[in-house]
């Protein structure tokens, strides 16, 4: 989720309330052109501002709009050259979704691209149960919906990565175009892991796949 091949391991900061920092990797697409997985976002702060959002994104690069929650914005650093990945923060900066794409190779399927992902976060040290795996509708399309979770790693530098993350991937091709792995990922602090799966169903509700669109993503 998130884009190119997966051939590196992101990292960057997200605030959570008082200048906490933690690590989102590898929130990539469910797919790439690549046998790698793809990743989410390059290393960067969380921007000391955001941009309100007027109710509604719809994303400069891949062809989906979303009604966001109220207080809800679009960190600007996110739509600038260097990312690729769409990123939304809540009102307190304690919750985020990172929504990230990767192109899937012919014949690949939600769950392959599923199993890539998986593996690239526990090589990273984060802990997923693919029994707890579950299948969810994405914006009309069938995916799965999993998580993984990062403790405090004070071997990588990252103290603060104490974060639950909750993914829900899919595939979308629309008329004319090629095939686009996509991966929402909310990411809460771990004490807050509850959270995460009433406000992905939030999120999701507002999504909605464009079939006219001036993405070039695609």
């Amino acid at each position: 989720m998130l884009h190119q091949s997966l051939s590196r391991r992101p990292r960057f900061p997200i605030a959570f309330a008082a200048v906490a920092t933690l690590s989102l990797a590898a929130i990539a697409g469910c797919g790439s052109d690549a046998s790698q997985p793809t990743p989410a976002a390059k290393p960067r702060p969380l921007a000391t501002a955001t941009v309100r959002a007027p109710g509604d994104f719809v994303s400069k690069t891949l062809p989906y709009e979303l009604a966001l929650p109220a207080g809800w914005t679009v960190d600007p650093v996110s739509q600038g050259s260097g990312s690729d990945a769409d990123e939304l923060v809540s009102a307190h900066t304690t919750e985020r979704l990172v929504v990230g794409h990767g192109y899937p190779k012919p014949g690949e399927t939600v769950v392959d691209r599923v199993k890539v992902n998986r593996k690239e976060e526990t090589a990273s040290g984060c802990t997923s149960d693919s029994k707890q795996d579950r299948p969810i509708e994405v914006g009309g399309e069938h995916g799965i919906l999993w998580s993984y979770s990062c403790a405090p790693d004070d071997q990588q530098l990252i103290p603060a990565r104490d974060t639950y993350s909750l993914s829900a991937q899919t595939i979308y091709r629309r008329a004319g175009h090629r095939r686009v792995g996509y991966r929402f990922t909310v990411v809460v602090a771990l004490a807050n892991k509850r959270q995460a799966k009433p406000l992905l169903d939030r999120l999701l509700t507002g999504l909605t796949f464009l079939n006219k669109s001036a993405a070039t993503g695609d």
